[in-house]
């Protein structure tokens, strides 16, 4: 069973996803189909269920007040949002990051076939875009949050821990899938 302020950090990382993401809520996101919020808030929902067999799993206990309002979680979800997106950032530009996403564009470039005609720049930016939205996620949804449990990193290395990882990589993919069918509407 979550801990009071467990469930406000599940609260908060519903609300700081849409605006690690998108900057604003989601509510003020343009979309040329309806249908893509809904499946974005569906793969959001989904991820966080899992996050709270993680939380539970991983005896997560947040300091984050249970008694809080909505609008004091917004404010407190924006500035997580913050944080999550500066250290993805810092991520993303790290050299090891700059070399994987460099093999995984010739990659794609590569793999393409000569009717696609692929610009450099335009699998590039894709391969970017991709990267810093997992990154972000990742940051805000799982590793922020894993230094408030009891058994930390290391209980997502064997048994249930592992299964939860995969299943969270899965469904964290979804969502980013969706992030990106929206950004492209």
């Amino acid at each position: 069973m979550l801990s009071p302020g467990s469930k406000a950090k599940i609260l908060e990382n519903f609300f700081g996803l849409d605006f690690a993401i998108f900057k604003k809520p989601l509510d003020k996101v343009e979309v040329c189909c309806p249908i893509l919020k809904e499946e974005y808030t569906i793969s959001k929902g989904a991820l966080l269920s899992i996050m709270i067999e993680m939380f539970n799993y991983l005896e997560h206990n947040s300091e984050l007040r249970d008694d809080i309002n909505i609008s004091g979680l917004k404010k407190i979800a924006l500035e997580s949002a913050k944080i999550s997106r500066k250290n993805a950032s810092s991520i993303i530009l790290s050299e090891s990051s700059k070399k994987q996403m460099a093999e995984d564009i010739m990659k794609i470039i590569t793999e393409s076939s000569e009717e696609e005609k692929l610009s450099h720049e335009a699998v590039a930016e894709s391969v970017m875009k991709k990267r810093l939205i997992t990154r972000i996620i990742d940051d805000l949804v799982l590793m922020r949050p894993l230094t408030e449990c009891s058994k930390g990193k290391g209980g997502l290395r064997t048994g249930r821990g592992k299964e939860l990882l995969e299943t969270y990589t899965l469904l964290r993919d979804n969502l980013v899938k969706s992030v990106l069918e929206i950004l492209e509407s």
